[in-house]
């Protein structure tokens, strides 16, 4: 978003404007996200910059692990932020942070300032940018099932399905190109094997 027009800074938090919308998948409506942004550019806009743009956004993510045939990790956690840059005297600025509300946006905008006012010194030839008109677009990846939408207790079973389908199958040793993966199938296993109780020597 790259909105300009003069606006009234109200004062208003991101949970509780979130709470208030009903939450959801994703707590952050488009009008919060779009007063938020709109405030942070004319800030910027007023204090001198010839240009702005700010990135806010919401992520959440889920991490589930087992060793052999045992849960013994699942996580779910979400995460609000921001990012904005500023072009100030022909130098860039950038500030970012966790947190969506009005207070800490008029900091991180004030500090995006300071960092493009400490570049110039060392700014030898000033940016200039080319003048296009403005672009505005979404894309969502498409998905036949939404992982996020998806129970917890069945993304558990899943989990220890591929556990118990392997040693089931007389399998020794589970080989996995992926990190993650390797993460969640064995870096845990120990854990579960002092909390059971029992041995299941499965290396992955």
């Amino acid at each position: 978003m790259t909105r300009t027009a003069p606006v009234t800074p109200r004062a208003f938090d991101a949970s509780e404007r979130s709470a208030a919308a009903g939450g959801g998948r994703f707590a952050l409506d488009r009008t919060l996200l779009a007063d938020l942004a709109e405030m942070a550019l004319t800030n910027a806009r007023r204090a001198g910059a010839t240009y702005a743009d700010i990135r806010l956004g919401e992520t959440r993510r889920e991490y589930s692990s087992a060793r052999d045939v045992r849960l013994e990790n699942f996580d779910e956690r979400l995460t609000q932020g921001f990012g904005v840059r500023v072009l100030l005297d022909g130098a860039w600025g950038f500030y970012g942070a966790q947190r969506l509300d009005t207070e800490t946006l008029r900091v991180g905008v004030a500090r995006a300032l300071d960092n493009a006012r400490a570049m110039r010194p060392i700014q030898k030839q000033p940016i200039e940018l080319e003048r296009l008109p403005t672009q505005e677009a979404e894309w969502i990846m498409p998905m036949a099932t939404d992982p996020l939408a998806v129970d917890a207790g069945r993304k558990a079973d899943l989990l220890l399905a591929i556990c118990a389908g392997a040693r089931d199958a007389g399998a020794q040793v589970m080989v996995t190109p992926c990190p993650l993966c390797h993460l969640a199938m064995d870096a845990y296993q120990r854990k579960t094997e002092a909390l059971m109780g029992e041995e299941y020597a499965m290396p992955v």
